[in-house]
């Protein structure tokens, strides 16, 4: 919940999380003006799999890309609810046609390797022990929806990549 801060009626206390996600959004100068540059991205085409800039750290966050248009959509909690916010990238081509430098930009991420119908186990310990079938993916935001019976029905739930424990075959 936020608070009014004691110091001023017009200004909220962030928590120290969402206070975080602002700072690594804006860049400063010595002067102190601060502003959200555009964000360099590398893309095989179908997904960005690396950012230099504001957007690096908030790669799982995107919802939407417009490459045509030049930004994305993350989803981040802010301000006490979920907020869609949009940022600008540039691509090598935009490189080429402004003139300016092509960021050395590396991805050391691995690969999605997870598909529907595969059967995992999560870390979870409710449900540990279980082989659960991957129902359908997201690879874009790399989460996978499994399927778990609950009261009586089967319903998908959303599960971080890093949640997964390891592939298991069908029991």
């Amino acid at each position: 919940m936020l608070e009014k801060s004691a110091d001023s009626p017009y200004f909220y206390d962030l928590p120290e999380d969402e206070a975080e996600f602002l700072r690594a959004l804006l860049t400063g100068n010595e002067a102190g003006d601060y502003c959200v540059k555009r964000s360099y991205i590398l893309w095989d085409g179908r997904r960005i799999v690396a950012a230099e800039g504001a957007l690096a750290p908030f790669l799982e966050n995107i919802v939407k890309a417009e490459y045509k248009k030049r930004r994305v959509i993350i989803e981040k909690k802010i301000f006490g609810s979920v907020k869609r916010l949009k940022l600008c990238i540039y691509d090598r081509k935009d490189c080429e046609a402004e003139h300016l430098p092509i960021p050395a930009l590396q991805t050391d991420r691995k690969p999605f390797e997870w598909k529907a119908g595969e059967y995992v186990e999560l870390w979870s310990e409710a449900y540990e022990g279980k082989a659960l079938k991957i129902a359908r993916v997201d690879e874009h935001r790399r989460k996978v929806y499994v399927e778990v019976e609950l009261f009586g029905t089967t319903t998908e739930l959303e599960v971080e990549e890093e949640e997964i424990k390891t592939k298991r075959s069908e029991e």
